[in-house]
Order: C-alpha cells, then sequence, then structure tokens
C-alpha cells in the first residue's frame, strides 16, 4: 500500500463535508417532497424507537417489556435486539419530535457513516483523498446502505457501520509488532453486536480470515492471541446486559425470525440493469468483475493486505450468490434456512471489493498531480456517481409514492384515506397513533407452546393481541409494569392482550399469581380467571441474578473505557 499525503485535519474534513452534502442529495427527494420511506420493516422497527423515546420521554424504564409500544402488549423485544441502538433512535425521536424529521436524521445519518466509514478505512489503507472520497460515494449507493433508506432494513445500518469496523482487520496484517488494539477491535464487535446481530456474525468469519493471517505473520503471538482474548472480552463486556437477557429467556421456545425455504430465491446477481434489490447492477457488476480480473492477473505484485481483501471480498461474493449451494445444503441442514437472505453477505464482498478496487485505481493514478492520474480520479468518481443515481432513483420512486395510493397500511386499519394517514405521520411521535394504520403480526420472540414450525404464531398474533375484542384499559404503574383493567361480566377464563414469561409477575387485582394459577395460549398471552365487575391485571419481569451481574460488567466496562480514553487524551494533550 502507498504513503498517503500528509495527514491535516482540515483538508480531511472539506472531504467529509462533501460526504455529508451527497447524502443530503439522495435525500433531496424526501426533502422535497416531505415524505416518509415506509417500508415492510418501518413498523417493527419503529416500534422499537418509539418504546425507547415513551421510556425517555416518561422516565418510566422497562428493559424488557415493552409497556408503549407494540400495542402495549408486554412483549420482550428490544433487551434482546439491539436495545442501545433503540434508545439511539429514541434520544432522535424525543429531541426532533416528529416521524418524518426523525427518520430523516437516521436515513442522513446511516447514508454518511456508510460513506464516511468507507472514506476513513480507505484512508486508513494510504489512498489519496479524492479517490477514498469516490469509495465512499461508491458505497454509499450499495444495495442493503440505500435499502434502510427506502424500507428501514436494519441490516442496511450493519451495513453502514461495516468499513469504519473493517480498519481492526487490515491492522491485523499491516502492522506486525501490534496486530490487534483490543479496545478498537473489541469496540468494533460491540458496535455491529449492538446494531444487527447477523452483520456481527458475518464480520466475525470476515475477521477470522485477517486473524488467521495475522497472527502467522506476527512477531509476538502470545501477545496477539492475548490481545484477541481481550477484544473479545471488551465486546462481550459491552454487551453483557443483552447477552445476559438472551440467557435470561433461554428456557422459553422463542419465535426466532422466519425460516426461508428457497434460499437462493433472495441470492445477490451479477446484472446488466439497474441495480435493484437483489442485481448489483451494471456499474457495481462491471467494478466486481473487473477488480477481480485485475486481481487474479497482478496477483505477484499484491501485498498480503490486499490479496487477503481481494480473497475475503470473493468469499463473500460467493456466499451472496446463488453459486453457493444454499438450497442443497438447507435440505440436509434445515437450520441454515434461519440465514433467511443470502444477500446479506454482499456486504462483506462489497466492502472489501470496493476498498480493493480504489487501491487498484490508485496504482493508476500514483500522482495525483499528473493528467493521467487525475483522468483515472476522475473516472472513478463519475463511476461512483453512476451508481450512487440509482439509489437516488430508488427513493425519488418511494418519495413521490408518499403523494400517491401506494402507502404501506395494514388492511386492518380503520383509516384507509391517505391522506388522514399521511396526517398522521406528520404529527408528534407521541401525538399521532401512527401503529395504528401500520401493522404488522411479527411474532420475532414470542414464546411459544410448542417445539416445531412457528409460523401458526402470525395469525395468533393478530388474533390474540393487535385484534384482541376484550375493552381493557392500559395505563403503566409507578413501577414501570403495564396494568390493564376491564369489566369482567362473567367468570369465564378470559385472554388478556399481554405476553407472559416463565420470569413473568403477575397480579390479578392486587394478589401475585403463582403459574398454576393463570394459563398462557399458544404464544404466551395471559390467560386467566376473573371476578364478576372490575378486574385488574399487573404484568412486570423479574430477570435472573445473572442479568444483575450483567448489569454490573456492563457499566464496569464503560467506566473502564472512559478512563482508558480520558488518560489516552490527556497523554495526547501532555504531548502537543
Amino acid at each position: 500500500m502507498q504513503e498517503a499525503s500528509k495527514p491535516g485535519w482540515k483538508h480531511e474534513m472539506i472531504w467529509i463535508a462533501a460526504m455529508m452534502v451527497v447524502a443530503l442529495i439522495v435525500l433531496s427527494p424526501q426533502i422535497n417532497y416531505h415524505a416518509l420511506a415506509v417500508g415492510d420493516d418501518w413498523e417493527f422497527h419503529w416500534n422499537r424507537f418509539y418504546e425507547a423515546a415513551m421510556q425517555i420521554k416518561t422516565g418510566k424504564f422497562n428493559f424488557f417489556q415493552s409497556i408503549y409500544a407494540f400495542k402495549q402488549s408486554g412483549r420482550i423485544v428490544n433487551a434482546v435486539y439491539g436495545s442501545a441502538f433503540a434508545y439511539l433512535h429514541g434520544i432522535i425521536l424525543v429531541i426532533v419530535k416528529t416521524w418524518f424529521r426523525a427518520e430523516l436524521i437516521s436515513s442522513f445519518l446511516c447514508l454518511f457513516t456508510a460513506g464516511g466509514g468507507m472514506y476513513f478505512l480507505a484512508r486508513y489503507c494510504r489512498i489519496k483523498r479524492q479517490i477514498a472520497f469516490a469509495a465512499g460515494v461508491l458505497y454509499m449507493g450499495t444495495p442493503l446502505v440505500i435499502f434502510y433508506v427506502t424500507d428501514a432494513a436494519l441490516r442496511g445500518w450493519g451495513a453502514a457501520l461495516l468499513p469504519v469496523t473493517t480498519i481492526p482487520l487490515i491492522r491485523m496484517v499491516t502492522n506486525h509488532e501490534k496486530p490487534i488494539n483490543p479496545i478498537l477491535f473489541g469496540l468494533s464487535a460491540a458496535i455491529l453486536m449492538a446494531v444487527q446481530n447477523f452483520t456481527a456474525l458475518i464480520y466475525v468469519l470476515s475477521a477470522a480470515v485477517f486473524f488467521i493471517s495475522g497472527l502467522y505473520l506476527a512477531k509476538n503471538r502470545r501477545q496477539t492471541i492475548i490481545a484477541a482474548g481481550s477484544a473479545v472480552a471488551v465486546a462481550i463486556g459491552l454487551n453483557a446486559v443483552t447477552l445476559a437477557a438472551i440467557m435470561d429467556l433461554h428456557s422459553e421456545r422463542l419465535v426466532m425470525p422466519y425460516r426461508v425455504e428457497d434460499l437462493l430465491g433472495s441470492a445477490s446477481r451479477l446484472s446488466l440493469g439497474n441495480m435493484t434489490r437483489l442485481d448489483l447492477g451494471l456499474v457495481l457488476s462491471a467494478i466486481i468483475v473487473l477488480q477481480l480480473v485485475f486481481a487474479g492477473l497482478s496477483w505477484k505484485q499484491l501485498t498480503v493486505a490486499e490479496k487477503l481483501i481481494n480473497l475475503d471480498g470473493l468469499l463473500f461474493l460467493w456466499l451472496s450468490s446463488p453459486l453457493f449451494p444454499w438450497n442443497f445444503l438447507a435440505t440436509h441442514f434445515p437450520v441454515i434456512q434461519t440465514v433467511q437472505f443470502p444477500q446479506r453477505f454482499n456486504v462483506i464482498a462489497l466492502t472489501m471489493i470496493i476498498l480493493a478496487t480504489a487501491l487498484s485505481v490508485q496504482k493508476f493514478a500514483p500522482n495525483i498531480v499528473s493528467q493521467k492520474s487525475r483522468l483515472m480520479t476522475a473516472l472513478f468518481l463519475s463511476v461512483a456517481g453512476l451508481n450512487l443515481i440509482n439509489g437516488y432513483t430508488w427513493v425519488n420512486e418511494k418519495a413521490s409514492a408518499w403523494q400517491s395510493d401506494q402507502l404501506a397500511v395494514s388492511a386492518d386499519s380503520s383509516v384507509q384515506n391517505q391522506a388522514e394517514i399521511r396526517d398522521l405521520f406528520n404529527r408528534a411521535y407521541d401525538q399521532s397513533n401512527v401503529f395504528s394504520v401500520v401493522t404488522k403480526n411479527t411474532p420475532d420472540y414470542l414464546p411459544v407452546a410448542t417445539a416445531g414450525s412457528t409460523t401458526f404464531a402470525y395469525d395468533a398474533y393478530k388474533d390474540q393481541i393487535l385484534n384482541n375484542p376484550l375493552n381493557v384499559k392500559k395505563a403503566i404503574n409507578a413501577k414501570s409494569q403495564l396494568t390493564m383493567t376491564w369489566q369482567a361480566k362473567n367468570r369465564k377464563q378470559t385472554l388478556v392482550p399481554v405476553i407472559v414469561y416463565k420470569h413473568s409477575t403477575v397480579r390479578l387485582n392486587g394478589r401475585l399469581l403463582r403459574s398454576s394459577e393463570y394459563q398462557r395460549s399458544n404464544i404466551g398471552v395471559l390467560i386467566v380467571e376473573p371476578l364478576l365487575g372490575k378486574n385488574t391485571i399487573t404484568v412486570g419481569y423479574k430477570p435472573s441474578k445473572i442479568f444483575w451481574i450483567a448489569v454490573f460488567v456492563n457499566v464496569v466496562t464503560i467506566a473502564c473505557l472512559l478512563l482508558y480514553g480520558g488518560i489516552k487524551i490527556k497523554v495526547h494533550l501532555l504531548k502537543r
């Protein structure tokens, strides 16, 4: 890898500011139309963010139960799925107040994180600023990143964070004295774990490629192994609460994300047309083919780091493509169906191949002053811009649909007038019941009674929670627990619209019930025998001691990292 121009923060900030402008240009259709992009995953994730926002706003915190979102059903979601990321978006909602502003800020941050992360990754690899900027623009326009903007698919945020978290992987094979910085590597893994589980998993697989080579090249292998173990400890310490919450539910049979039988149907494909959710499009496809061919032809001249970057990209490109025997393996190992979308693997492939392309462009443009170098850099930037136009087109189509009758609303919605629906979304998040018009019977993490297929849970959740006929009044008590009050005309067993887990506490009319005194439906919905007249159910959650140990570990880890950071800053300032 060649030496980059001398560092200068003023110059770096100019390119970062330019990246912000590019992100705003991509979002300009939404800004112009004042439009939200309400995609398939919008309801699920923004329900999570709404839960966090309301807890912050009211000061009534409940880490486990959904006491405001998901129809105030008490179901556990945020505790086992990116709680820190949810609370970050909750803060955004509280500050900006409206759905439109919050979504726009989240989309902007996703785009900027993707482009800026690739820029810093390229700069770490000593790539010149102009070429690094082009690489950032190119990555910003990749399908998974744009898919978050148009459909709120959270794997887009995983993709956005991947380039900057790849920096510790490159260090493993370029810094032989100290291949692993435990803090940086641990933080990188922890950030991905806190946002999107699957991206964190494939990040670990990608890291293994670099770690094995880095360990072989390291001058002190024992120290490298210790540093790797320390990085794992940092990652686990920062996510201890989430991991403990998952362990707390280990005795339950939980509904996991649905299995996909035809995995090849959602694999990425090289294509000659426009970019789509699965088709990489002409620009990206051409870049991938040209880069891999160039790497093959010049293999002997590549550094170890460059070889690994290209190999890692090729490996994950294969995993994301129809060429990998996904369906064959799934017939023998059904658990593989939980992968759902092999397309997800292309996030590693595109990160590595775009980085490799930037390195190759720099070989052809070693001196940015020469006319040849300028032409090569301008060509790369132009190609990156052409790819981003595809992403811009997606956003524009989604924004245009906001003014039409194509809004993603539930068929069960009591509001069908599109103008009224748009008005609900334009109100403050805590004053508009948008989840009454955008509903989705996603049963993820509900406790089911039997093992095996959980497809029944979708209809069961719709009938027992979303459309439960019991006329209950819901409230939150001083202990941040759900209370539900209703009038019973008889003493027949009643299905109360609240989810109960094995560690839940249930009080009926003030009396704590033993687990033998109530029942749970096939998806964990509470069944009780009420008294005649007024009845009040209070449902809380009492985690195990392991969870509180994890809270302590989490707090100590954060405190140690803050102390470490403070010392580093102090030393740096003293040196200056």
